[in-house]
């Protein structure tokens, strides 16, 4: 397994040919030159000390340093090698909810932001421990798959917001499913799932849901974010406020701490709820709760030949509500068996800057390659509210899948 990085450099390959034809009619020209005027033994006994190798080693040496600038520049990688390596700790996967209800600011600056610090500030006290993250809404969706690499964490923790998931209510029973499968069944390691939620929960599913995860072996721990008075849902534009949202009856909807549907999910796990208001206070109990589980070591088995794929793009006379349910629609397309060599794929926006687009994780190069001249991705490009697209590729580092999940 090999590539090319800087393709663009490659033409400096003709350079060391030039050299050698240039210098070989060098050579030739030199010896008709000479033969014209005397031969090679009177030459030698007027130039006793000439040396018929030094040119030789000369152009070898300069043709040496060009290959190599050559290979510099271009950046050819290849390789492909199993490693195994072993670490303590345990895999916490965050599920965060983003319906409209988290942006109501009984929580300053609002619930989804009081969210989002909870769990930079937990990823801060972390070590050794493998996290991921579920957002969900009236559905659930992976954000990061579980990972090592906390600023990638953090990264896409950051572009979160209410608007990426197009079907709004608070499924917490799908997203305790999906969660359940960033857990890799052959590493016996804790697991550990926290929910962070205001607990408004439109089914009576997720109780079950909490209780299939005990099963296998998970351990649930939920932080409410709101107040029990409740606060109305503002609706904004350019950061400044504009109404508020209501109902069919047009009254003001108050969104509320549904303290009770949290406490209910945690016991059912031999869990914990934890009130989400002191950031301090959570961050210390979810390290003082760390400190306390058990952390065994795990083998994993990691390969290097794997490509990850980033696209952007922005939006062009769509909604965001629009490309929310573009998004759950072609969803389904994307799934690693109806693309070839498709490991895993992560969908990311930053609703301010008006970016959008996604990681792809490739088994090969070759894969990468095979999407770009699809159907699929020529119907992505050809979209007409889709444009500016730029894709980059690169090489990962190791990347072990777990249920169809890629971890960095």
């Amino acid at each position: 397994m090999y590539q090319i990085e800087e393709i663009s450099w490659l033409w400096l390959g003709i350079i060391p040919i030039l050299v050698v034809i240039l210098f070989a009619i060098d050579r030739v020209w030199k010896s008709k030159i000479q033969n014209r005027f005397a031969s090679n033994e009177i030459i030698l006994r007027l130039s006793p000390n000439i040396s018929l190798f030094k040119p030789y080693l000369r152009i070898f040496m300069i043709l040496f340093s060009l290959i190599f600038l050559v290979l510099a520049m271009i950046n050819p990688q290849m390789g492909t090698k199993m490693e195994t390596f072993k670490r303590f700790g345990v895999d916490i996967v965050f599920a965060i909810d983003v319906s409209r209800s988290m942006l109501a600011e009984d929580v300053a600056p609002s619930r989804l932001e009081k969210s989002k610090q909870l769990v930079n500030q937990i990823i801060n006290t972390l070590s050794g421990d493998r996290i991921g993250i579920v957002a969900y809404a009236g559905k659930a969706f992976p954000q990061l798959p579980i990972t090592t690499d906390y600023s990638s964490g953090k990264m896409f923790l950051q572009n979160m917001n209410t608007d990426m998931i197009s079907s709004q209510g608070t499924a917490i029973d799908e997203a305790i499913q999906l969660a359940t499968t960033y857990f890799d069944d052959e590493n016996k390691i804790e697991r550990i799932l926290i929910i962070i939620s205001d607990g408004e929960d439109h089914n009576d599913i997720s109780l079950d849901m909490a209780k299939i995860a005990a099963e296998k072996g998970i351990v649930i721990y939920t932080i409410g974010v709101g107040m029990d008075k409740g606060a109305p849902i503002p609706i904004k534009r350019n950061g400044i406020v504009e109404s508020y949202k209501k109902d069919s009856k047009g009254e003001v909807v108050i969104t509320k701490l549904n303290k009770d549907v949290l406490v209910k999910i945690a016991e059912a796990t031999k869990g914990e709820y934890i009130d989400g208001l002191d950031t301090k206070f959570v961050t210390d109990r979810i390290k003082g709760i760390l400190n306390q589980t058990e952390k065994k070591e795990s083998e994993e088995k990691s390969s290097i030949q794997e490509m990850v794929l980033v696209v952007n793009y922005e939006l062009q006379d769509m909604s965001l509500e629009d490309h929310a349910k573009l998004g759950s629609e072609v969803a389904p397309n994307f799934k690693p068996e109806n693309v070839d060599g498709l490991i895993g794929k992560t969908f990311i926006g930053n609703v301010e800057a008006g970016v959008f687009g996604g990681v792809y994780y490739f088994s090969s190069p070759e894969s990468v390659d095979s999407y770009l001249e699809s159907e699929l991705w020529k119907g992505v490009v050809a979209h007409p509210n889709l444009v500016n697209f730029t894709t980059d590729v690169y090489g990962v580092a190791p990347i072990t899948i777990s249920n169809g999940i890629p971890v960095l």
